[in-house]
């Protein structure tokens, strides 16, 4: 047997390993039988096994398998892959002017210094609300029939039949901040070298962060990009395989082979017909071990990290973030919880998008107004000292309700109708069970 690191020993009994196995039973015979191509050194164990019967044999062939080569047992090539590794050490790389505490962990990196206008030197000019979207009683009762059609076993009756007495018109409010940003972090990153040109420091300096171009995507709209800094390129020896380019197979641990996943290594499978017998392994012959399907039995694989060539390339990777903070105020009504009023949208009646907006001051709603000075002094604490602000952009949508007031059998019901998809609100609906149902 070959011991852990014998280069030799370990391609000595690679090339030994299956000569221990009788492949006879290709020409007729059958496993446990020398064939003609058996071998004396296997002759006992083949005799044992002949004599005992065929659960037997499979348990003896496994336990003396396994104790003559240690192989794990794998799953499907499919499913197997290389563990990850530790990136290289920093040691003996030049340091890059501006890059001194880069690692290859990425790091934040704040943006330049950027001046806020006060809200006093400028006060840009507002227009005044005008126009109101009010509900008709063709609407509710369309809605409110639209309302009995989505619920199984509610009549429709109420909605064909019900005597309107009056309807009350109010609405609701939504408002909403966004503050798109861009952030940048810096790390340093390695690749396999597979030739070509390496800009490195001799080129010339590298850039700082925020000094690299990179196209921004549409305003608020959510989007990530990466990019190598320019002049930080230098070349380096692998640091797996030493500059080998090849390494011990992580499959079958160097060996060569491994334990057929479908037998488990015992060469023998229960049989699909017969209770208490086996038959012998399809996909491994009855051997128990197939060559890896990894390095095709030469016990050494190409290095993953360099691609076999045994240097890296190690760089300063940018990374750039923009994001979309948004934030949201609603004001609802006595009768209606600001969790409905989330549920519908409505007609936009102030749209405001700058590089800075300013607080809404003309607003007839006052908390709309106080909303905004607190959600915009909240962001500007939040965003602006790690991320650079690009665009920022408020709304307020005005959300129509209808509180209806009906008769029906002589008994005064109301519903509500909110928003511009005329969502219907009627915990109260007296039509619930048209077919004379009841909850158990």
């Amino acid at each position: 047997m070959w011991r852990y690191g014998d280069v030799g020993s370990m391609r000595n009994d690679k090339r030994n390993g299956l000569r221990n196995f009788d492949y006879g039973y290709k020409r007729g015979g059958k496993f446990g039988q020398k064939g003609s191509h058996g071998l004396t050194h296997a002759s006992n164990y083949r005799k044992q096994s002949s004599e005992k019967s065929n659960s037997s044999r499979s348990s003896s062939f496994k336990s003396s398998f396994k104790r003559q080569y240690s192989i794990r047992v794998t799953p499907p090539p499919e499913s197997i892959d290389e563990v990850e590794t530790d990136p290289p050490s920093l040691v003996g790389i030049d340091q890059i002017k501006g890059y001194e505490n880069a690692k290859f962990t990425p790091i934040a990196i704040p943006p330049p210094p950027y001046t806020i206008r006060s809200t006093n030197d400028f006060n840009p000019l507002r227009i005044p609300l005008s126009g109101t979207t009010e509900a008709n009683e063709g609407d509710v009762r369309e809605a409110l029939l639209r309302y009995a059609s989505s619920h199984y076993c509610y009549g429709k009756g109420v909605a064909k039949h019900m005597i309107i007495t009056k309807m009350d018109h109010y609405n609701a409010f939504h408002y909403s901040l966004e503050t798109f940003t861009e952030n940048r972090s810096v790390c340093w990153v390695y690749e396999a070298y597979l030739g070509g040109h390496l800009d490195g420091p001799m080129a010339g300096q590298a850039p700082y962060p925020w000094d690299v171009h990179v196209d921004p995507p549409i305003a608020f709209d959510c989007h990530s990009a990466s990019v190598p800094i320019p002049h930080t390129d230098c070349l380096r020896t692998c640091h797996i395989c030493g500059g080998v380019g090849r390494k011990r197979c992580y499959t079958c641990i160097g060996t060569g082979w491994e334990n057929c996943y479908s037998c488990s290594g015992d060469g023998y499978k229960p049989h699909p017909f017969v209770q208490g017998d086996n038959e012998r392994c399809l996909h491994c012959h009855g051997v128990g071990k197939k060559k890896c399907w990894r390095c095709n039995g030469d016990g050494m694989s190409s290095c993953k990290i360099c691609s076999g060539t045994g240097q890296i390339k190690c760089y300063i990777k940018l990374t750039v973030n923009w994001t979309n903070h948004v934030d949201d105020f609603y004001i609802g009504h006595e009768d209606i919880s600001n969790d409905m009023v989330k549920q519908v949208t409505g007609q936009i009646v102030f749209d405001e998008t700058s590089e800075k907006v300013w607080p809404i001051n003309h607003f007839p709603e006052n908390n709309i107004n106080k909303a905004s000075l607190d959600l915009l002094n909240k962001h500007v604490e939040s965003y602006f000292l790690m991320e650079k602000p690009i665009a920022q952009r408020q709304r307020v949508f005005r959300i129509p309700v209808t509180r209806v007031n009906y008769s029906w059998k002589n008994k005064m019901q109301k519903f509500w109708v909110l928003g511009n998809e005329k969502y219907v609100f009627a915990p109260h609906y007296p039509q619930k069970y048209c077919c004379g149902c009841t909850i158990i």
